[in-house]
C-alpha cells in the first residue's frame, strides 16, 4: 500500500515515560481516548478496528495492520463521510517507539503516508497538535498519580532532623545526578544536598511547604513553596517564598530543581531583579 501513497507526514516528539507507558496509551481503548478524546477507540491486532471522534462530531476509522509490542503499530486513516478528502482506509500511519538515548523517555515518530502533497500538508498542523497533546497526555500518566506526594516529600525532607530518615526519603526522590540549583547555593547529588539541609537547618530552621497546585508540562514540573515556620527565635519565615522549577526522569526521580526566591527578608538573597537606583 505505501508504493501507491508517495506522499509523506513525518514527525517526531521525546515523550517523558518508558516505552511500556507510552505503549498503553496507544494500544488501549482507555490511552488512545485519553490523547484522541472520548469515543475513540482501537482494537490493537492485525485486523482490529480503529476509531477517532473528533470534538465536533467528525470520525476518523482505519483498520490496524501491523501490532509490535512495544515497538510499532500501523493502521488506516480515513475520514467516514461522503466528502472526505481522505476516505476510510486510504492513508497509512505508522507509529515507533525507540528508547532516547539521553535517558529523557521514549521517542515517538510518526509516519502518515497519504497520495499527494496536498494532504500531506492538509494533515501535518493537526499531527503537530496532536502529537503535542499526547505528550502531555504521556507525561500525566506516567507522573501525576505520584507527583504531588513527591513535592510534598521533597519539601518535607528540609524538615526532617534524623539524617538516615532524610537520606532514604533523598534517594527515593532524587536521580544520582540530580542538580538543585538555590540563589544561595548550586548542589550536584543526594550526598551534597543532604549535607547542604543539614547546613540550612542549623541557620535557617524551617519547614517548608507547597503554597500552590503541581503544573505539569512534559518533564517539567512549577509549583509555589513557601517558609512557615522558622523556629522560636526568629520571625522572618513567613516573609519567605518562592517558586520551584523541577524536570523529571521518566522514573519519576527529580533530575534538576531550581528554585526562585521571590519573597524575602533583609539579608536573604532574592531572584527578583530590583530596580537599580538612578
Amino acid at each position: 500500500m505505501s508504493t501507491e501513497l508517495p506522499a509523506l507526514v513525518s514527525r517526531s516528539v521525546t515523550v517523558p515515560a518508558p516505552r511500556e507507558v507510552v505503549w498503553r496509551l496507544i494500544s488501549t481503548n482507555e490511552g488512545w481516548g485519553a490523547w484522541w478524546g472520548p469515543g475513540s477507540t482501537i482494537d490493537a491486532r492485525p485486523g482490529g478496528a480503529m476509531s477517532i471522534a473528533f470534538p465536533d462530531g467528525r470520525r476518523a476509522a482505519g483498520t490496524v495492520q501491523q501490532v509490535d509490542p512495544p515497538t510499532r503499530l500501523t493502521f488506516t486513516f480515513g475520514y467516514d463521510r461522503d466528502d472526505a478528502p481522505v476516505p476510510v482506509d486510504g492513508s497509512l500511519v505508522e507509529l515507533t517507539l525507540t528508547d532516547a538515548t539521553d535517558g529523557t523517555g521514549t521517542i515517538v515518530r510518526l509516519l502518515h503516508r497519504l497520495s499527494d502533497e496536498g494532504l500531506a500538508a492538509l494533515h501535518e498542523p493537526g499531527w503537530r497538535y496532536q502529537l503535542g497533546l499526547f505528550r502531555d497526555v504521556v507525561a500525566r500518566a506516567n507522573f501525576g498519580p505520584d507527583l504531588t506526594d513527591h513535592v510534598d516529600q521533597w519539601h518535607a525532607a528540609w524538615g526532617m532532623s534524623e539524617r538516615d530518615e532524610r537520606r532514604r526519603t533523598l534517594l527515593t526522590l532524587l536521580a544520582p545526578d540530580t542538580v538543585v540549583d538555590e540563589p544561595m547555593a548550586t548542589l550536584q547529588g543526594p550526598d551534597e544536598i543532604d549535607a547542604w539541609i543539614e547546613q540550612a537547618r542549623a541557620h535557617l530552621p524551617a519547614t517548608v511547604k507547597r503554597s500552590s497546585p503541581v503544573a505539569l508540562n512534559g518533564a517539567h514540573a512549577m509549583w509555589s513553596w513557601e517558609i512557615t515556620d522558622s523556629g522560636a527565635n526568629s520571625t522572618t519565615s513567613a516573609q519567605i517564598a518562592g517558586t520551584a522549577i523541577a524536570r523529571l526522569a521518566p522514573d519519576g526521580r527529580f533530575k534538576t530543581i531550581t528554585s526562585f526566591w521571590l519573597r524575602t527578608p533583609p539579608g536573604l538573597p532574592s531572584s527578583v531583579l530590583r530596580d537599580q537606583p538612578g
